[in-house]
């Protein structure tokens, strides 16, 4: 066997066996904890938005609630324009497809919440009131946007449908971690 068969081979079961770990991991996860898609819409994303004008946010991460939400817009304007770097067509095909799959059956994701989008550069220091506003713009561009959506970076091809479901998925997981200065912790 070649030394690039190996390779090749070698990342081929490297993949297969994450997405089997996440498929299963997902499984017990889905089979517990649901939410309906049909409330992750535009809508429910700007109503959420909308509500969190005026607050002051306090994040539970290292990153400020103002990066947060320009990481969230920034995933909303990268999926119009195209992503700067790629997993491979394997992963994304395969494990990034299967990956999504199981957070749009549950409703819900789960992801690094201080993980930069690949090759994106790093979030524009807004204040949060700006960076709200941001986000909040983003969802409307996209809500109108017609044109050909790029591939998602990690997950491959989505519809408009599946892409605002991963929207709004990443803005839920995100807000887990932020919350008003007014509520204790």
């Amino acid at each position: 066997m070649s030394c690039k068969m190996a390779v090749k081979r070698r990342q081929f079961l490297r993949y297969a066996l994450v997405g089997m770990a996440s498929a299963g991991v997902g499984g017990i996860f889905w089979a517990t904890r649901r939410i309906d898609t049909r409330t992750l819409t535009v809508d429910e994303a700007l109503a959420t938005l909308d509500r969190m004008r005026g607050e002051e946010l306090v994040s539970a991460t290292d990153w400020s609630p103002s990066h947060v939400l320009g990481h969230c817009a920034q995933s909303v304007e990268y999926s119009m324009k195209g992503f700067p770097e790629m997993k491979s067509a394997t992963f994304r095909s395969s494990v990034g497809a299967a990956v999504f799959g199981v957070f749009r059956a549950q409703g819900w994701m789960r992801h690094g919440l201080t993980e930069a989008i690949p090759g994106v550069p790093d979030v524009e220091p807004l204040a949060t009131p700006l960076a709200l506003a941001r986000l909040r713009q983003a969802y409307l561009d996209f809500a109108a946007f017609k044109g050909p959506l790029a591939p998602h970076f990690a997950y491959g091809d989505l519809t408009h449908a599946d892409y605002t479901i991963a929207h709004v998925m990443h803005l839920n997981n995100h807000l887990e971690r932020l919350r008003s200065a007014s509520v204790s912790p």
